[in-house]
């Protein structure tokens, strides 16, 4: 029986990408990447990375959602992009300003498929 579960914004590091400098070729692969294309999910330690096609990573899930999927990354079948949220430096909280590398950034919207 196949389940679906779209990550809400909550589930995505969504500062990830802006955390490299604007030159960083995450940006370039960010920018590749389309609504509809498939990506995987890799653990790294206790955080789970998103990587696209050509594996490269390309952003991360939250500590809660990285908590919540790790036992179950053997019963994913599928990863897609729902969409892809832009963001700027102004958009993290102002504590976590000063980690911010890029004036504009993307992050991948997640839906997963699993069994």
């Amino acid at each position: 029986m196949r389940q679906y579960d779209v990550l809400g914004l909550s589930d995505i590091y969504l500062d990830y990408a802006g955390g490299f400098p604007q030159n960083h070729a995450i940006h370039a692969h960010l920018a590749q990447i389309q609504a509809g294309e498939k990506v995987s999910l890799a653990a790294e330690d206790a955080a789970i990375t998103i990587c696209d096609q050509e594996r490269f990573c390309v952003g991360r899930l939250s500590q809660s959602a990285s908590s919540r999927w790790i036992d179950k990354l053997d019963r994913i079948s599928e990863v897609r992009v729902v969409a892809m949220m832009e963001r700027d430096r102004m958009d993290p909280q102002e504590d976590f300003r000063d980690r911010i590398r890029a004036e504009k950034w993307e992050a991948p919207v997640l839906e997963i498929v699993f069994g």
